[in-house]
C-alpha cells in the first residue's frame, strides 16, 4: 500500500500539464478581483474522466466541475474575456490532475483495504494457531479480547472473559500477581514478565505472563505454557545434581577443561588430592592453580608434554603415572569430552594409588622373600639330616675315645663345626618361617632383663645402652628363645653401625593401632619392642633390601647376610609385624610389633631335667626316611636301654605295628617323608593304640597346616639337626609327660 501511495505522488506531481485549448467567448471586459472571489468552488466532488463525454473531451473544453461554476457565474451564453483565458485554463489543469489523482487513491485505497483485510484474516489464524495466549487490555486491566492459547490455557470460555477485568479471573494466589504486574508495568513504562503456576486437573501448569504496553492506553499480555519447559529444568537441575553427587562421592580427582585449556568444573578430591590452597581457588587463576600443580612434581615437563600431546590429538585417549617429589604416585587418566559426537574439552582424573603401590611393592617383597625362604628351608632340611648324622657319630666317637686328648680334640672341633652349621640352618628356618616354633605367653620386660648383662658385654664400653621398659606390658605369646636371637641380632647390628660409640635404646611399650593409622602394621593392640641407634644410618635404597638374605653391607667375609633376614623370618611367624625408620649420619630404629596375647596366665616356669632320667626300657616305634640319621637314632636309644622299631616311612610303620603285638610306647617320626607324612601317621595309629605317645621331629616343614596342627595340639618336637643328648632328652620328657611324681 505505501509503495501505491508513492507512486501516486510522483504521478501527482510528474504529470505534464494538459495541452488543450479553452473554448472560450471574448469578453472586452476584464476581470476584477472581487470577481475572482466570487467564483464559486464546489467541493471536491470531481467526476472520473472515464466519466466525461465526448464534447467535454473535445478541443477546448473545460473539466465540467469548472465549465458549470463559470456558466453559474457569467451565464450560460456569456463568452469568457480574453484576458481571463490563461487563469482559467490553468484552474481546468488543476481540475483535471486532482480527477486523476482520486482515481488513482480509490484504486489504492480499494487495494489496501482487501489486503488489510486478507492480512486480518492471516493475523487471526495465526493467533488462533499460536500456542500461546495473548489479552488485550485496556488501562485499567479490562480484557478486550482474547486469543489463541488452549481450552485450559484460557481459565473461563472466551465469551465470559471479555469485559472483565484480568485482576479479577478466579485463580487463587493470581489475580493479585496480575493486578501487581499491570500497576508495575504501569509504573516502569515497560513490559514486565512474570511466572506463576497453576492446578490443572491434578498436574501443575506453569505460565510466563509478558505484560507490553501499547499506544492509547492499552495492554497487550502474552501468556504463555511453560510446564514443559519447566519440567524439562526441573529435570535439568536433578540430572545435574545427581551428576555433582556422583562427582563428589568419587574417591577419584576429577578435573574438566574446555578445548582452550581454561578449567570448566572440578570436585573437593581434586582440590584435596593436589593440596591447593583455597586462595588459589577463589582466585580462579588458572595459570596460578597449574604453577602451584607443576612444583609438586618430580617431572613437570614431561607433565606439560602429556597435556600439550594431548591437546594436539583431541580424540586420544591416556594413561600415566605421576610421582610427587614427596613420594606419592597418582594414577592420570584422560578422555575427551564429546558433545553430539564432537569433542568440547577433556576430562581428567586422578587417583592416589601410593599406598596400593606400596602393598604390591610389600607383596612382591614377601613374594621374594617367600620364595628364597623355601629354597633355604629345602637346603636347611636335608643339611640338618647330614648335621645329625655327624652330631651323632661325633658323640660316638668321643665315648670311645677316652682320654687320649690328641683325637679327641680333632673330633670336639668337628663336633663344634657342626654346632655353627647347626646354628646356621636354624637361622635359615627362621628367615623361612618353616620352624616349628614353641611359643609362650611371657612378658617382653623379662626377655630385655634377662639379656641385659648379655647385650651389655655385647656391645663393648664403647656404647651406651639404655633400656626403658614400659609399664604394665600386656602379655605376648612367643617363643622365648627366638626372640631372644630377635634382640640379639639387633643389637649386633647396631654395634657395627656405632663402630665410634653411641648410645643403644632399647624400649618397650603398649600400643593400640587404629583403623585411621595407615601404614604397614595393621589396626590391633601391640606390644612394641624397639632397639635404636645413634649409628651411621642406612639409605632408602638400602633399606628396601635390609631384609633380604644374604644381603650385607658388610665386606667380604665379615657377615652372613642372614641376621635381619632372621629377625624378619621370626618375627612373621610369631604373628608380629617390624618396622624400620633410618636416616643417613643420624642412626636407626627397628620396631617390632607382637600382638597381645588373649591368654591371661603366664607360663614362664621352665624345669630340669636329670642326667639320669634318660634312659630308659620302653619300646619306641621309629619313622625315619634317612638312612643315616635312622641309624644314628637306633644306635643312640639303643644305648641308653630302649627298644626299638625303625620303619622308613608311613606305610612300612603301619605294617610293622600290625606284626608287633607287644607295646609301644611312643612314636618318634620324622615329619615330612614320601608316600605317608608322621601327622597322617600319627592319626592313625591313635585310633589303633590310643596311649601311644608321639614325638615329632623335623629339619623343616614348608607346611603351615601342619605347623599349625602340632602347635594346637600341644605335639612335643624336636628340632634337627640334634645331638644325642637332645634326642634322649627329648624322647624321656615325652614319655614323662603326664606322669605323677
Amino acid at each position: 500500500m505505501r509503495e501505491r501511495m508513492r507512486l501516486f505522488q510522483r504521478q501527482k506531481f510528474e504529470s505534464p500539464p494538459r495541452k488543450k485549448e479553452l473554448k472560450t467567448k471574448q469578453n472586452k471586459t476584464k476581470p476584477t478581483s472581487e470577481g475572482l472571489d466570487e467564483l464559486e468552488i464546489a467541493p471536491l466532488a470531481l467526476t472520473n474522466d472515464s466519466e466525461q463525454t465526448a464534447e467535454e473531451k473535445s478541443e477546448g473544453a473545460f473539466h465540467p466541475l469548472l465549465k458549470h461554476q463559470l456558466a453559474q457565474h457569467r451565464g450560460i451564453s456569456e463568452p469568457l474575456p480574453s484576458e481571463w483565458e490563461s487563469f482559467v485554463r490553468a484552474i481546468d489543469v488543476v481540475y483535471r490532475q486532482f480527477d486523476a489523482d482520486r482515481a488513482m487513491l480509490e484504486r489504492s485505497l480499494d487495494l489496501s483495504a482487501q489486503e488489510l483485510l486478507r492480512a486480518n484474516f492471516d493475523m487471526r489464524a495465526v493467533l488462533q494457531a499460536f500456542p500461546d495466549l495473548i489479552f488485550l487490555l485496556n488501562s485499567d486491566g479490562t480484557i478486550l479480547d482474547c486469543k489463541g492459547g488452549t481450552t485450559t490455557d484460557l481459565y473461563l470460555p472466551k465469551e465470559k472473559l471479555v469485559g472483565k477485568k484480568i485482576q479479577s479471573i478466579p485463580l487463587a494466589g493470581v489475580s493479585s500477581k496480575f493486578s501487581d504486574s499491570v500497576n508495575l508495568m504501569k509504573e516502569k513504562r515497560s513490559s514486565v514478565t512474570l511466572e506463576y503456576s497453576i492446578d490443572n486437573g491434578g498436574r501443575a501448569s506453569c505460565y510466563e505472563a509478558r505484560f507490553v504496553p501499547l499506544l492509547e492506553h492499552q495492554i497487550i499480555v502474552n501468556v504463555r505454557n511453560i510446564t514443559d519447559y519447566k519440567e524439562a529444568e526441573e529435570e535439568l537441575r536433578n540430572t545435574l545434581s545427581l551428576l555433582s553427587a556422583t562427582l563428589e562421592s568419587t574417591a577419584d580427582g576429577i578435573l574438566v577443561v574446555d578445548r582452550e585449556e581454561k578449567i570448566v568444573r572440578f570436585n573437593r578430591k581434586f582440590v584435596e588430592m593436589w593440596r591447593i590452597p583455597e586462595e588459589i581457588i577463589s582466585s580462579r587463576d588458572d595459570n596460578r592453580a597449574l604453577e602451584f600443580v607443576l612444583n609438586q612434581l618430580k617431572t613437570p615437563e614431561a607433565f606439560l608434554a602429556k597435556v600439550r600431546e594431548l591437546y594436539a590429538s583431541p580424540e586420544a585417549e591416556s594413561y600415566d603415572l605421576l610421582e610427587f617429589k614427596d613420594g606419592r604416585v597418582y594414577e592420570r587418566y584422560s578422555k575427551p569430552q564429546k558433545v553430539d559426537g564432537k569433542s568440547v574439552g577433556r576430562v581428567w582424573s586422578f587417583r592416589d594409588i601410593s599406598e596400593q603401590q606400596r602393598l604390591e611393592e610389600q607383596l612382591q617383597q614377601a613374594q621374594k622373600m617367600e620364595a628364597i625362604g623355601q629354597l633355604a628351608g629345602g637346603v636347611a632340611h636335608d643339611f640338618n639330616n647330614l648335621l645329625t648324622v655327624i652330631n651323632g657319630h661325633c658323640e660316638f666317637l668321643l665315648d670311645q675315645m677316652g682320654d687320649d686328648l690328641s683325637p679327641r680334640k680333632e673330633v670336639e672341633a668337628i663336633r663344634k663345626t657342626a654346632e655353627r652349621a647347626a646354628n646356621l640352618t636354624r637361622q635359615l628356618l627362621a628367615f623361612s618361617r618353616s620352624q616349628i616354633l614353641q611359643p609362650k605367653i611371657l612378658d617382653l620386660n623379662d626377655i630385655v632383663m634377662n639379656m641385659d648383662k648379655m647385650l651389655r658385654r655385647l656391645i663393648g664400653e664403647h656404647i651406651d645402652l639404655l633400656s626403658v621398659k614400659g609399664k604394665d606390658l600386656w602379655p605376648v605369646e612367643a617363643d622365648p628363645g627366638q626372640l631372644e636371637q630377635v634382640i640379639m641380632n639387633l643389637a649386633v647390628n647396631a654395634r657395627n653401625a656405632m663402630s665410634n660409640g653411641g648410645e643403644l635404646l632399647i624400649e618397650t611399650c603398649n600400643l593400640t593401632v587404629d583403623d585411621s593409622v595407615k601404614g604397614e602394621v595393621p589396626p590391633g593392640k601391640y606390644v612394641t619392642l624397639t632397639v635404636a641407634d645413634t649409628g651411621c644410618g642406612m639409605s632408602p635404597e638400602v633399606q628396601k633390601r635390609i631384609f633380604e638374605p644374604f644381603f650385607t653391607t658388610k665386606e667380604v667375609g665379615r657377615g652372613t647376610g642372614l641376621g635381619l633376614s632372621t629377625v624378619y623370618g621370626i618375627v612373621k611367624q610369631s604373628g608380629g609385624h617390624i618396622t624400620v625408620q633410618s636416616v643417613l649420619g643420624k642412626g636407626t630404629a627397628f620396631s617390632l610389633y607382637l600382638p597381645m596375647s588373649e591368654r591371661a596366665i603366664l607360663e614362664m616356669g621352665t624345669g630340669k631335667i636329670r642326667l639320669e632320667q634318660f634312659k630308659g626300657k620302653e619300646a619306641i616305634l621309629l619313622v625315619e626316611d634317612e638312612e643315616e640319621v635312622r641309624a644314628v637314632i637306633i644306635k643312640v636309644l639303643n644305648q641308653q636301654g630302649y627298644t626299638v622299631l625303625a620303619a622308613v616311612n608311613g606305610s612300612e610303620a603301619l605294617t610293622v605295628l600290625e606284626r608287633h603285638s607287644g607295646r609301644i610306647d611312643l612314636l618318634l617320626t620324622d615329619l615330612v617323608m614320601p608316600i605317608m607324612g608322621g601327622t597322617e601317621l600319627a592319626e592313625k595309629l591313635a585310633s589303633r593304640r590310643p596311649d601311644i605317645k608321639v614325638l615329632y621331629m623335623s629339619g623343616y616343614t614348608n607346611s603351615d597346616s601342619v605347623r599349625q596342627r602340632i602347635l594346637s595340639a600341644g605335639s612335643a618336637f624336636l628340632q634337627k639337626p640334634f645331638t644325642p643328648t637332645e634326642l634322649t632328652r627329648s624322647v624321656r620328657e615325652t614319655l614323662d609327660a603326664g606322669k605323677k611324681d
